[in-house]
């Protein structure tokens, strides 16, 4: 059985990754996802006037689906406050406006997905540190004292990284156990050189 409706709890999950759209719709039906995106094409290149009024005979042809489903999904999408309803006639197609993620957060307190902040984010805000955790597949958790300790080696930030990536490559397959010695020693070893 398809679950329409999202979870009316608190979200009480964390991730690796940052709340969108793409995660509520997750725990919503198939056709949900589909027709606001279609609704987002349609309408993001009118941005002060986002009005979206679907056809649901047009839209289950398109969709390939029966229109009781598109019809339940648009339903669905309104009740869970992504879709904002802003006329409604007898005989013709509701009107609606879609709602950005960042609006309904607002709207919805509590029901989006909080990420788990990286260890070193509150203690530094540095692109080295971005750049050598993903050179590192994610793996390498950085703190200021090491951070500082790899430019007072006397490389550039981009040395940095490039080292990170050639000593990467050698350790493949070993335990990341002892890494940042290894790393240190390795770096300390490569001469540095300097940009004209």
């Amino acid at each position: 059985m398809v679950n329409t409706t999202e979870k009316e709890s608190p979200v009480q999950e964390s991730l690796d990754f940052y709340c969108t759209l793409v995660w509520h719709f997750s725990r919503m039906g198939k056709y949900e996802s589909l027709i606001y995106n279609h609704a987002h094409q349609l309408t993001s290149k009118t941005p002060t006037n986002r009005r979206y009024y679907p056809a649901i005979a047009k839209l289950a042809v398109y969709f390939g689906t029966g229109q009781k489903t598109i019809r339940r999904a648009v339903h669905n999408l309104e009740k869970q406050g992504f879709f904002f309803k802003l006329r409604e006639e007898r005989g013709k197609p509701i009107v609606y406006r879609p709602i950005e993620h960042k609006e309904w957060k607002g709207r919805f307190p509590g029901r989006c997905l909080d990420k788990i902040e990286m260890p070193w984010v509150a203690e530094i805000k540095d692109p080295l540190v971005g750049r050598l955790h993903a050179a590192s597949d994610g793996r390498l958790k950085l703190y200021t004292n090491f951070v500082r300790g790899l430019r007072n080696t006397g490389h550039s930030d981009d040395a940095i990284v490039n080292h990170w990536q050639a000593f990467y490559e050698l350790e493949h397959g070993k335990s990341i156990k002892g890494i940042y010695r290894r790393f240190m020693v390795h770096l300390r070893a490569q001469p540095v050189t300097f940009s004209v």
